[in-house]
């Protein structure tokens, strides 16, 4: 790859809402109303209801009517660190990053990290690390639109390709520690808590104090390996059986840590969600492009929607 360039890796991701009435969602509508109608301070979101709570902020955002909104995410934090956020930015209905970097701090707020996203009506497209859940994105762009979408709620599940396996053939999904010491097996619908409070139960027995176990949990020698067996039921379709598989990956931090066993073998969960590469222009101050961002995320989008 050029020295100019960086790759960054899109993941992708369906949008449902509860609206059954409704083929696909109006997230995207409804969104871009809010955008209209506010500045940055209006779409800080604290994280936990007390002083000095980290927040996440839409701070930037690029909108073409009917086909996408693209946006940039924040996560504050209060410091009294240097580089800080200027306070009267808050009151701009955007917030660009260079802003950020070339003024004086003036708060105690600073940007920790950032990340972008791309959306439509039927799906979403970020570059959210994957060891991070697409969760804190669902619970913010919810909360950014409840006074619009009623009671409407908009979920998003992990995209899965059906190009790699039939999804009819997977025979076990297994979820484990990547240090993993034991290995504890568990039947569908048990909950992976109640293996790992099964092994600290064996494993307590074999021990003369309650501290040598703490010690055990604490230094993480003790972990657990989930194995869930499963079979589509004959009347489900295979869309809908591939609903149900993201919505399992939905809240795993790590897919890397997750394999599917076929009868042709085991299958890591990270191949088993759609995702793309894409190389990213570098200005000259070794900053990412964010217009080279925006065309990766859309292009992607039009794919998904064609798949």
């Amino acid at each position: 790859m050029s020295e100019n360039k960086k790759s960054m890796i899109l993941r992708a991701f369906t949008i449902s809402n509860s609206n059954i009435k409704t083929s696909e969602s109006d997230i995207m509508e409804k969104l871009e109303m809010k955008l209209h109608d506010s500045v940055a301070y209006d779409r800080i979101m604290p994280l936990r209801n007390e002083k000095d709570s980290p927040e996440d902020l839409l701070s930037d955002y690029t909108i073409n009517p009917g086909k996408y909104i693209f946006g940039v995410m924040f996560r504050l934090i209060p410091t009294k660190e240097v580089n800080n956020i200027p306070d009267d930015l808050f009151t701009h209905s955007k917030i660009q990053i260079d802003e950020i970097r070339s003024k004086e701090a003036k708060t105690g707020l600073t940007c920790k990290e950032h990340f972008y996203f791309a959306i439509n009506n039927s799906h979403l497209v970020t570059n959210l690390p994957g060891n991070k859940t697409i969760k804190s994105l669902q619970t913010y762009l919810n909360w950014l639109t409840e006074a619009l979408r009623g009671d409407t709620f908009y979920d998003f599940n992990p995209k899965v390709s059906s190009e790699k396996i039939k999804l009819s053939n997977l025979q076990k999904i297994i979820v484990s520690d990547p240090n993993a010491k034991q290995k504890i097996s568990s039947h569908k619908g048990e909950a992976s808590n109640k293996v790992i409070k099964l092994a600290k139960d064996l494993i307590s027995n074999l021990l003369e104090t309650a501290s040598d176990l703490e010690q055990i949990i604490e230094k993480n020698i003790l972990s657990a390996k989930l194995v869930v067996s499963f079979s589509k039921p004959k009347s489900m379709s295979e869309d809908d059986y591939k609903r149900e598989l993201s919505a399992f990956l939905k809240p795993v931090s790590d897919a890397e840590n997750i394999e599917f066993k076929t009868p042709k073998g085991q299958i890591k969960g990270t191949d088993l969600l759609l995702s793309e590469i894409a190389d990213i222009d570098l200005l000259e101050d070794g900053s990412l492009n964010e217009k080279t961002i925006l065309m990766a995320m859309t292009n992607y989008l039009v794919k998904l929607k064609n798949m």
